[in-house]
């Protein structure tokens, strides 16, 4: 029988803390394809977790002035996804589990910083929704959403 406290450390949660950001940061430490990615974790509250990525010169697709190839798009979506559904089930029953469907809507390109949107949209038993929004900082418009 599992108690509580092997529940929490099995997250990587400790549920009495008063910082899910740092504990969200602190999972992503070491985690050497997300550390590529150089995520700034930003904010985090009722299942929404705002993050920004750093334009990357080596994931430019060739001939497409600056556009980040699309895997690094999806990448993104799904690390500020998946970290929005961590802290949230970290308040429930529930595990964080992996992607089981990813479907990304690329509506342009850009050569800029991003900020990206997770957002728990439902908890179910053994799976949940979660929304992504991938937006350009300067500019403002929406990059890609899944």
């Amino acid at each position: 029988m599992t108690d509580e406290s092997d529940r929490d450390q099995q997250k990587g949660f400790d549920l009495s803390a008063d910082d899910p950001l740092g504990q969200l940061r602190k999972l992503a430490e070491g985690h050497s394809f997300i550390d590529e990615l150089s995520p700034q974790f930003r904010s985090f509250e009722d299942g929404t977790l705002y993050m920004l990525f750093p334009h990357q010169e080596q994931w430019v697709n060739p001939g497409m002035e600056g556009s980040l190839h699309g895997g690094i798009v999806c990448a993104m979506l799904d690390t500020v996804m998946g970290f929005a559904l961590m802290g949230t089930a970290a308040t429930t029953e529930v595990n964080s589990g992996p992607t089981v469907n990813l479907n990304v809507n690329f509506l342009v390109g850009a050569d800029e910083d991003f900020e990206a949107v997770g957002d728990v949209v439902r908890m179910g038993s053994s799976t949940a929704v979660v929304d992504g929004i991938l937006r350009g900082v300067e500019s403002g418009e929406t990059i890609a959403t899944a």
